[in-house]
């Protein structure tokens, strides 16, 4: 499974590809801490997880599964 990371600047939209979503997560947190907005990651299958969800993911509170979704650390 391939995994799609992209986020804007306030110069471009920025991508990058990678193969595992620990990957992919870290990426995105990357992103959070450069100051990008308009964070998604989107998988080769089509699924996709952005906004409060994602941000979640990123600060721990909750977790993202390997099909983009996130549910509440247990």
């Amino acid at each position: 499974m391939y995994y799609f990371i992209k986020g804007k600047d306030s110069v471009a939209t920025i991508g990058k590809k990678v193969r595992h979503i620990h990957e992919a997560l870290s990426e995105a947190r990357y992103m959070v801490q450069r100051g990008m907005t308009n964070i998604s990651i989107q998988d080769n299958a089509g699924h996709t997880i952005d906004g409060n969800d994602l941000l979640a993911c990123v600060k721990g509170t909750k977790v993202l599964s390997d099909d983009l979704q996130a549910h509440y650390a247990s």
